[in-house]
């Protein structure tokens, strides 16, 4: 029996993704809410695969986001089990490859669990870092007290008064990923919160040279999401580390009572990052990313002693940089 041939195609729109996308997230256990696809679906990046005789019902999924400074991400390539050993998953990834082209993508990278390290690697990707997912059990939070924010030079502010685009401008000095779209939506997903620590004690905070640091906190199945958390010392990071863990459970009491765990996505390559976890009561759950870039170029940031390794704790999302 010939094996059915599929084709490529955008998502229809956000429901469509949304419906594929969901599913994989709780079949492969990635801990994310439902919430994110408002910050993962592109229109007309967000690739599908399906039957050629069944071209409405999608199989699959890749999400080939190409950044506004020219820089790829291979985000969210999943196939349906069945689908899988038909040469589908090929198909998807090679289209994918092919709208990086078409959209000038000068810089592609992606992460890898361990498993499909070497099926990257003959496609040219080559690891260039690590990501550590590190998890903390709901309420055994350990967190010896940081210093005030009053001992700080500025002052700790809630993160929607720091300017989008300083957003955009900070993450991408310690990525690599010009993500404008995300940080100018990021407030339309629910459950969300975020601090910095801002030098200047006027607002509005409009320049990213005002920043010691910021994190974001995000709800998910299993609890909460930390990341990303920048910061321009441990001191500053454990400081707003403290303050993510304690928002989320303020102004999110509901989701407070069934969390059972913090978990995080921290930056190896920060030599200061897992004791800075490892002090608030995480734990490594076995599980690392391999940071592969396409022929092994990386963004300067990512570098080794780029702004990454100096200032970046923990990432904003694996599945998209």
């Amino acid at each position: 029996m010939s094996k059915p041939k599929c084709i490529v195609r955008p998502a229809t729109d956000v429901t469509e993704a949304l419906d594929l996308w969901w599913p994989f997230m709780q079949l492969f256990a990635w801990n994310r809410a439902s919430e994110d696809i408002t910050l993962h679906y592109v229109p007309g990046s967000f690739l599908v695969a399906a039957a050629q005789d069944n071209p409405d019902k999608a199989e699959g999924c890749i999400v080939p986001f190409v950044f506004s400074n020219g820089t790829g991400w291979v985000g969210f390539f999943c196939m349906n089990p069945s689908k899988q050993g038909l040469g589908w998953g090929a198909a998807l990834f090679n289209a994918g490859l092919d709208h990086f082209n078409k959209h000038s993508a000068l810089i592609v990278g992606l992460d890898a669990v361990q498993q499909q390290v070497g099926t990257y690697g003959r496609r040219g990707f080559v690891e260039k870092g690590r990501i550590r997912l590190m998890s903390c059990t709901f309420g055994q939070e350990s967190m010896s007290r940081p210093p005030k924010d009053a001992e700080f030079d500025g002052r700790k502010v809630e993160l929607q008064e720091v300017h989008p685009s300083v957003l955009t401008k900070s993450d991408l000095a310690h990525t690599g990923l010009r993500r404008d779209d995300v940080w100018d939506r990021i407030w339309e997903r629910d459950g969300t919160v975020g601090y910095a620590l801002v030098r200047d004690k006027q607002q509005p905070v409009d320049s990213m040279d005002e920043l010691d640091g910021w994190v974001l906190v995000r709800t998910c199945e299993d609890g909460f999401r930390v990341g990303p958390l920048y910061a321009t010392s441990p001191r500053a990071a454990s400081f707003l580390l403290t303050a993510a863990m304690e928002g989320a459970k303020t102004k999110f009491p509901e989701q407070a009572k069934k969390a059972k765990s913090f978990v995080a996505e921290t930056w190896l390559g920060n030599a200061h990052a897992s004791s800075i976890f490892d002090s608030a009561g995480f734990a490594w759950v076995g599980v690392d990313y391999h940071r592969m870039w396409l022929n092994g170029v990386v963004p300067e940031a990512q570098q080794a002693g780029g702004r990454a390794d100096t200032d970046a704790f923990a990432m904003f999302d694996a599945g998209q940089g």
